[in-house]
């Protein structure tokens, strides 16, 4: 069974909020993380605006 998008998108928030500070963690730079986190916000607001649509 699918899950609906909402809770698909929180759980994929809470891994990404893991991976950014696993990425700090291991030194990662604070701009690379940050674009990062820019990438991910875009991929979301493109399911969510689909969605709209």
């Amino acid at each position: 069974m699918m899950e609906p998008r909402s809770t698909a998108t929180i759980r994929a928030l809470a891994s990404l909020a893991e991976l950014s500070a696993n990425q700090l963690e291991e030194g990662v730079s604070v701009e690379e993380v940050i674009a990062t986190l820019r990438k991910a916000a875009e991929a979301v607001r493109t399911v969510v605006d689909t969605d709209e649509e």
